[in-house]
């Protein structure tokens, strides 16, 4: 399995590229040269013979690969979750993956934060020199409070981040939206979430 994984760390187009180009090397162009080095001359001896079959397994692995790519396209998480009921179904994990999906397609690069060391933040955005922090609350009944939103507002002063995105799979509660919009931090709630999902699909 791990041999396996190795493998798939080159996307399927990369197969495809070497397969026709080890062959070759492997078939006929090494094979006709005259090697000083004995060892390299009989390594290239040792392989000739599986060269085939070598390509053969990279053209497999550029097929698996490429069946992989458009199963995963056509089962995005942001085609296949845009009812909010869908959205407050999923994970905490998924729903982290899902808002950093959705402001990828906006052209950020969005980074899902890993650990409890992450001062609650979960999503990373950059775009050019900017970078926006984003924490996201998979909540499914409570109504977010001013203290995680001014907590966010904390993290961003000292991280001397430039924007704030607070998310959550419900709503928020008016000392909270006053505080936000006091101190220029942006508040996507359940349904403006489901918008976002819906331009970028």
């Amino acid at each position: 399995m791990a041999s396996i994984r190795v493998c798939l760390i080159l996307p399927w187009w990369a197969f495809l590229l070497l397969a026709p180009i080890f062959y070759s090397l492997m078939a006929y162009y090494l094979p006709d040269q005259n090697f000083s080095i004995g060892v390299f001359e009989r390594l290239v001896t040792a392989i000739e013979p599986y060269a085939k079959d070598t390509a053969l397994v990279m053209l497999a692995l550029a097929v698996f690969e490429l069946i992989i790519y458009l199963f995963r396209g056509r089962t995005s998480p942001i085609k296949v979750r845009v009812k909010g009921k869908d959205i407050r179904k999923i994970s905490w994990r998924e729903f982290e993956l899902l808002v950093a999906e959705a402001y990828r397609r906006k052209g950020y690069r969005a980074q899902v934060t890993e650990g409890s060391a992450d001062d609650g933040i979960d999503v990373v955005l950059k775009k050019g020199a900017q970078i926006t922090l984003v924490q996201c609350k998979h909540w499914k009944n409570s109504k977010v409070g001013v203290k995680p939103v001014r907590e966010l507002l904390g993290v961003i002063t000292a991280k001397r981040a430039h924007k704030g995105i607070f998310v959550t799979s419900g709503t928020y509660t008016r000392p909270a939206i006053e505080f936000a919009q006091a101190n220029d931090l942006t508040l996507l709630d359940g349904e403006g979430l489901q918008s976002l999902l819906a331009k970028v699909s």
